[in-house]
């Protein structure tokens, strides 16, 4: 009866778990993140050249890109959500299907791991993370695909049936075409899990083990081979790795601090520390366990695979391939996924192990409520740039300026102190009318489907010194124009001005402004400016 009791509760508390994973997607009028406000703009632009309804005005200043890059998943996703819903609830609806891809894959890879009871409860930390909350889609999306490909993969190791090799082949690709990252990751922890799988194998020749590992790794090699050689031709079309390792050990700090955890305010951070002490004293209990006797489990690969990761996160630069790719964030929330996974396969299950499922689960309640609040003062502020749309004609050209990224409340005090979270929210403008957003980034990184012409890129033409993206931002207007042939109509400022006119650049481009523009409209709280073309 106590089992049958406990199984209840750990049921009713996953279901707690998904609606108050959904509350926070749903209540608020906007789910904001930095970059998700670009990814549901570009989505337009590739719903509306689809539907050949943008194809004229699109194509004066985009190309789409159909290639077999990475980062393209959400893209698309979003792009199909937009022939059922618009822009603000499509994003909420692949948010949802996110949601649910993660919590249910991780939770399938722990019972196929052996667990049950309510160290299941662990996995609703993982969602909602600071690298979301930065709009990271792709990445984020692929994690919840790498527990499925990891699932895929363990089912095959068992039973060897050619059906869950396929279901292997098919996650590592939607993995793979989501980002690069955590295909790769999948990939090592697969491979470290064959190997584990069948060196345990007791057998005084040793054949049946090595029978095994030869068609067990074949299998294997033939899986993911198109997606290595499509990932070679991708590093090599960006100029390789251009990798520099050195030590970071300051990271081994912010991984039992669980830095990555914290979403928006420093009010999570107490929260988060809890949940990172839980899970490195489940780590450390659990390998000296392990180590009484000293004995190969069938899948200490995740070990293996959560040492793999260990290096990445301790020796990788943030910047490499050329681009700042930020990998203590992506790489520090693998590790915890993996200590979850090792603690889950390695752990039997008792009161202790139980317990740590619910003080993680108590962890994510705490944290659920300290962003619901936050994300309310969040849609107020986000009320300021709706009351703009309708001063914003369809077919302009807009240059939005952001002064203020983590927002400011009606007494200018900060909204998300960490996390930018509003600096693309602008591009929420565009996503039900056609408008050319001059700060879109995705189109400027080269490996999204959208992409900025050349002759008309202004992160080329019109971005000087900090930049269009800057703190304060730096743009030449008439530059711009004078090149392309095309008027920007509308210029966009959020934030306090007054806090960056002793900058030289700043200044300079507040000049321009004041000489070409006059003020179309000003929201009550003073946090938004208008500024429209003279003459129109």
């Amino acid at each position: 009866m106590q089992i049958k009791a406990g199984t209840r509760a750990v049921q009713w508390l996953m279901a707690v778990g998904v609606i108050l994973c959904l509350l926070q997607i749903w209540l608020p009028g906007m789910y904001l993140t930095c970059d998700g406000p670009c990814h549901v703009y570009n989505a337009r632009i590739l719903h509306d050249v689809w539907t050949g309804e943008g194809s004229t005005f699109f194509g004066r200043f985009y190309d789409i890109a159909y290639t077999t890059a990475p980062n393209s998943l959400t893209s698309f996703l979003l792009a199909g959500l937009l022939y059922i819903s618009k822009g603000i609830v499509a994003e909420k609806v692949y948010i949802t299907l996110y949601v649910l891809v993660y919590i249910g894959g991780f939770v399938a890879l722990l019972r196929r791991l052996g667990t049950s009871g309510f160290w299941l409860l662990s996995v609703f930390l993982f969602p909602f993370t600071y690298a979301f909350a930065k709009g990271f889609y792709n990445y984020s999306f692929a994690i919840g695909l790498w527990c499925w490909m990891v699932w895929a993969w363990l089912h095959y190791l068992h039973h060897m049936k050619p059906r869950y090799a396929a279901a292997f082949f098919v996650l590592s690709g939607l993995a793979f075409f989501t980002h690069l990252l955590p295909f790769v990751f999948g990939v090592a922890t697969c491979g470290l899990l064959l190997l584990s799988h069948v060196l345990p194998i007791r057998d005084p020749e040793r054949r049946r083990g090595l029978e095994e590992l030869l068609r067990k790794g074949l299998t294997f090699i033939l899986l993911v081979a198109p997606y290595l050689l499509l990932m070679l031709l991708f590093t090599n079309s960006e100029g390789g790795l251009q990798l520099q390792l050195r030590a970071y050990p300051y990271r081994l700090l912010e991984l039992v601090e669980f830095k990555y955890l914290i979403n928006l305010t420093d009010g999570e951070k107490p929260w988060a520390l809890v949940a990172g002490l839980v899970l490195t004293g489940f780590f450390a209990a659990t390998v000296f366990r392990a180590m009484r006797p000293l004995r190969l489990h069938r899948y200490d690969g995740i070990l293996a695979a959560m040492a793999f990761v260990g290096f990445v996160y301790v020796l990788f630069p943030e910047q490499f391939m050329g681009r700042m790719l930020i990998i203590s964030i992506r790489a520090q929330l693998f590790i915890y996924i993996l200590i979850v996974c090792f603690v889950a396969y390695r752990q039997p299950a008792g009161k202790w192990k139980d317990r740590g499922g619910l003080a993680l689960f108590a962890c994510f309640l705490l944290l659920s409520a300290i962003r619901i609040h936050t994300r309310i003062s969040t849609n107020e502020a986000m009320g300021d740039y709706l009351l703009v749309a309708p001063y914003v004609q369809p077919g302009s050209v807009v240059l939005p300026l952001d002064l203020s990224p983590t927002g400011t409340d009606v007494e200018g005090k900060e909204i998300t102190p960490r996390n930018s979270l509003f600096h693309h929210a602008s591009h929420y403008l565009a996503a039900d009318k056609q408008l050319i957003m001059l700060d879109n980034y995705e189109a400027n990184m080269g490996y999204f489907p959208v992409r900025w012409q050349p002759d008309v890129n202004p992160y080329n033409i019109m971005s000087r010194n900090a930049g269009i993206e800057g703190l304060p931002p730096y743009a030449e207007i008439g530059t711009w124009e004078q090149r392309t042939g095309q008027p920007v109509r509308y210029v966009l400022l959020w934030g306090n001005v007054g806090k960056y006119t002793a900058n030289p650049d700043f200044a300079r481009l507040m000049q321009e402004i004041a000489a070409g523009y006059n003020v179309r409209y000003q929201s009550p709280t003073g946090r938004v400016v208008l500024y429209e073309r003279k003459g129109h």
